[in-house]
């Protein structure tokens, strides 16, 4: 069983001139179990691309799927209770501050 596919994935920033292709029509699937790394240059997308399987970006075209829902077909308040019950996220820059 997969448990992340994307299909034609794309996440666009900007528009006109000044548009970032971030993530440009990525398809993948991981199987329930597996680990998979994530590994490129700077720049090459692949923090848009987990903050997309994890929800906190929506694709400007494609289909996320995790854990067999389409993350599209969630409103706000549904995304934010299956992200909350199914996935995890720890930050590179979690901006905690001492007073």
């Amino acid at each position: 069983m997969d448990i992340i596919t994307l299909k034609n994935v794309k996440k666009y920033f900007g528009t006109g001139s000044r548009m970032v292709r971030a993530v440009d029509g990525v398809n993948l699937t991981i199987e329930k179990g597996r680990f998979t790394a994530v590994i490129g240059s700077s720049g090459s997308g692949k923090t848009t691309l987990l903050n997309l399987i994890g929800g906190l970006y929506r694709p400007t075209e494609g289909t996320v799927i995790v854990d067999g829902i389409d993350l599209s077909s969630l409103d706000e308040d549904h995304l934010t209770v299956f992200l909350r019950r199914k996935v995890g996220f720890i930050f590179q820059e979690y901006n905690l501050s001492r007073t």
